[in-house]
């Protein structure tokens, strides 16, 4: 009874917030797929010249809403990156890809945290800003919030309700409100054209970079 009564409570709290998607990403250039590690340029590029796969964890929070896609602030470094082309490539030949896919030396994203007025006389605000540049064309895009004394969503991004576990040793949930970003607002932002998509059944966020 008690089994039901959990799957009942799980179900009833995913109907009204979203649940975040353990995923892999895959870089797809030129019909070539390549799979994200977070393990970075060295270690990636010692695994590979031992004839060793590179350590891979499924572990990128996506938000699929739908037709949209969300991801969290705490995704936005590397994706951002990634859809702006600060990536690099290893060749190594797999069942159903060619290769692996890091994150960069030229970041395209920079953070900083300021101090805004707040609405009353006196106040203040903590807003994490973060300010992303078109490595073609220079343009700039602003994503900020308000991380106190309240979170709130001022450009660019917004609060969503997901479930999360309350915490690691146990098998109950509760709903959150959290800050995120519709992917689409980071694809639509550079020039170098990125259709993103993601497959629920693989658990895979693809981003497609057109020839």
């Amino acid at each position: 009874m008690r089994i039901y009564l959990f799957i009942l409570a799980v179900l009833l709290l995913a109907s009204c917030s979203e649940s975040q998607k353990p995923s892999h990403i895959v870089v797809e250039e030129n019909g070539n797929k390549y799979l994200f590690s977070q393990m970075g340029e060295k270690i990636v590029s010692m695994s590979i010249a031992k004839g060793e796969a590179p350590m891979v964890i499924k572990a990128t929070r996506i938000i699929p809403d739908g037709s949209d896609i969300f991801i969290t602030m705490g995704e936005l470094y590397k994706i951002a990156n990634l859809i702006g082309g600060n990536y690099k490539t290893f060749d190594k030949k797999e069942k159903s890809f060619v290769g692996y896919v890091v994150v960069g030396n030229t970041p395209v994203v920079q953070t900083k945290t300021l101090t805004e007025a707040g609405e009353k006389i006196g106040d203040t605000e903590s807003i994490i800003q973060y300010t992303i540049t078109d490595p073609k064309t220079q343009k700039q895009l602003n994503i900020k919030y308000a991380s106190s004394p309240k979170v709130r969503a001022v450009e660019n991004c917004e609060k969503k309700s997901l479930t999360v576990p309350v915490n690691n040793k146990s098998n109950e949930f509760t709903s959150q409100k959290h800050i995120v970003v519709r992917l689409s607002t980071l694809t639509n932002f550079f020039a170098r054209k990125c259709e993103a998509s993601y497959n629920k059944g693989e658990g895979i966020l693809y981003l497609k970079f057109a020839k």
